[in-house]
C-alpha cells in the first residue's frame, strides 16, 4: 500500500486506515485483489476534498448496493474490458462441439430449454456473442427451429451502468478499442453490415433480445443468479480475484450449473479440484463439466 499523502503524521496514519479499510471491503464484498485495487482506491480518495475521505470510506464500509457511495467506489475499481469473440478459439470450440453436445443432451432428456449464465457481462457483447453462437448452433441440431427452443441467456455484472448498456443491445464503431475490434473470420457474417461499411451502429434483434437478460450480480456475496443451467461462463474476471474471493465464485458457479453442464472459464483461469467438476482439455479449448451426483 501506498502512502504519498500530506506530511503530518497523524494525517497520513488516518489516510492509511481509510485505505486498508476500503482495500478489505474491496477483495471481502467485491472479490478484487489488494495489489490490484490499492491504486485504484488511492487514486479515488486523492481526487476527493481531504475533509470529504472520512465520510466516504464510512458510507462504503457500511453501505448497501444502492448507495451512492457503492456505486462511485465499484465502478473507481471495475474493469470494464470486454467485446465481440473474444478468445475465438474457445468459441469456435464452444460453436462446434460443446453446444451441440448440450443442445443434444436436452433433446434426449425430453427437453427444449437452454438456460446459459455469463457472469462477469460487462456491457454485454459476450452475451449476444453467446446469442449468436447459439442461434447457429440451433439451426444445425436435431431440431432447428429457433423458435422452439425455450432459450434463456442470463447476464449478469456488478456495474448498473454496464448493465444498462448491456439491455440496449447497440454498439457503435468507434476508433480504437471498440466492440468489433478482434472479430474473428469465421465470425464476421454476423457483422456483415459493420465490416462492409453499411452501417457504424451493430443492435441485437429481436429473435437475441428474446433470449437475453440482464441483471446486477456480485458473483461474491450473492447467491447463484440461475439455477439449473447447462452452461456457465465466466471469462477474465477471476483473474481479478482474490484467492478466496475467487473459490468463492466459482462454487457459486458449480452451484448453478445442472448435471452435465459444462463451466467455461478464461484461459488464464482454472478451477479447483476436489469439487464436482471435471476438467476436460482440447486443443482448442479447457473446460468442466459437473459430474452427476452419486
Amino acid at each position: 500500500m501506498s502512502a504519498r499523502w500530506p506530511a503530518d503524521d497523524a494525517y497520513v496514519r488516518k489516510e492509511m486506515i481509510d485505505e486498508a479499510e476500503l482495500l478489505g471491503v474491496a477483495r471481502d464484498r467485491i472479490g478484487l485483489k489488494p495489489a490490484l485495487s490499492a491504486p485504484k482506491i488511492e487514486a479515488l480518495l486523492r481526487a476527493m476534498p481531504a475533509d470529504d475521505r472520512r465520510a466516504f470510506c464510512r458510507d462504503v464500509v457500511a453501505s448497501d448496493p444502492e448507495t451512492r457511495a457503492w456505486r462511485t467506489f465499484t465502478e473507481a475499481l471495475l474493469v470494464h474490458e470486454t467485446y465481440f469473440f473474444r478468445h475465438p478459439e474457445q468459441l469456435r470450440h464452444l460453436a462446434e462441439v460443446l453446444l451441440p453436445r448440450l443442445l443434444q443432451d436436452r433433446l434426449d432428456k425430453g427437453s427444449r430449454e437452454m438456460r446459459i449464465w455469463c457472469a462477469g457481462c460487462a456491457s454485454g457483447e459476450e452475451v449476444y456473442t453467446l446469442a449468436l453462437i447459439l442461434r447457429t448452433a440451433i439451426a444445425k441440431s436435431a431440431l432447428p427451429e429457433t423458435q422452439a427452443w425455450n432459450a434463456t441467456i442470463l447476464g449478469t455484472d456488478l456495474s448498473a451502468p454496464m448493465v444498462e448498456l448491456a439491455r440496449e443491445g447497440s454498439y457503435a464503431l468507434v476508433a480504437g478499442l471498440n466492440s468489433f475490434r478482434d472479430v474473428p473470420e469465421f465470425a464476421r457474417h454476423h457483422f456483415t453490415s459493420i465490416f462492409n461499411a453499411a452501417a457504424t451502429t451493430w443492435s441485437a434483434s429481436a429473435e437475441l433480445r428474446r433470449w437475453t437478460r440482464f441483471a446486477r450480480h456480485n458473483l461474491v456475496t450473492d447467491p447463484p443468479a440461475l439455477g439449473e443451467v447447462d452452461l456457465a461462463i465466466c471469462r477474465n474476471t477471476l483473474i481479478y480475484f482474490d484467492e478466496a474471493q475467487s473459490r468463492s465464485a466459482l462454487a457459486s458457479l458449480e452451484a448453478a450449473l445442472r448435471p452435465s453442464g459444462a463451466l467455461l472459464l478464461g484461459p488464464a483461469e482454472t478451477a479447483s479440484e476436489g469439487t464436482s467438476l471435471s476438467m476436460v482439455c482440447t486443443e482448442q479449448a479447457v473446460f468442466w463439466t459437473k459430474r452427476a451426483a452419486r
